[in-house]
């Protein structure tokens, strides 16, 4: 039995930094933007996209690059200028300690995993076994969470559940 599509009437609103940014996303999901002041607003029929433009109004606001890892991985991307603080002067990384609790390793990855502002999200492997079941339940694509080794702990792909995941989407004929 064949889906038929129905119009309707959507009208959506998402605020993108720049008119060339709105026409850029408007013109991958259709022929006439109608770009007016840093606002998207054009007739869709109800599909697709506009989980597609919603999703890229929120990739082009997230830009930063948190990261949970012990103290020498964290100086080494904070030296590589990825340190930040967003407006409410909340940093983008956290250094663990062995001293650090599992509850504060949690809170910090669901803060960092529910910001605005945060793309990607690097955890060292022998952090992310701490918390490896809230690895497991996040499902969102953005921001991208990536499993990395540490200084003393090299990095084990059997562990990755993000990468297991990953593979799961593909099979071998699909890189031939």
């Amino acid at each position: 039995m064949a889906t038929e599509e129905y119009p309707v009437r959507c009208e959506i609103s998402v605020p993108f930094p720049t008119n060339q940014m709105a026409e850029i996303a408007l013109n991958s999901l259709s022929p006439d933007p109608e770009p007016r002041n840093s606002l998207v607003t054009k007739e869709f029929i109800l599909d697709d996209n506009i989980l597609k433009l919603n999703q890229m109004a929120i990739s082009i606001h997230r830009k930063l690059i948190a990261i949970i890892g012990d103290e020498d991985t964290c100086t080494g991307f904070l030296l590589g200028g990825t340190g930040e603080l967003n407006a409410a002067k909340q940093a983008n990384f956290f250094t663990v300690t062995k001293d650090t609790s599992t509850k504060d390793i949690e809170d910090k990855f669901k803060l960092f995993t529910t910001r605005n502002d945060i793309a990607i999200l690097l955890i060292t492997q022998t952090i992310a076994e701490e918390i490896r079941y809230l690895l497991d339940n996040h499902t969102m694509s953005i921001p991208a969470i990536l499993e990395i080794p540490s200084k003393d702990h090299p990095y084990d792909p059997s562990k990755d559940s993000i990468l297991k995941r990953a593979r799961g989407m593909f099979n071998a004929e699909d890189f031939r």
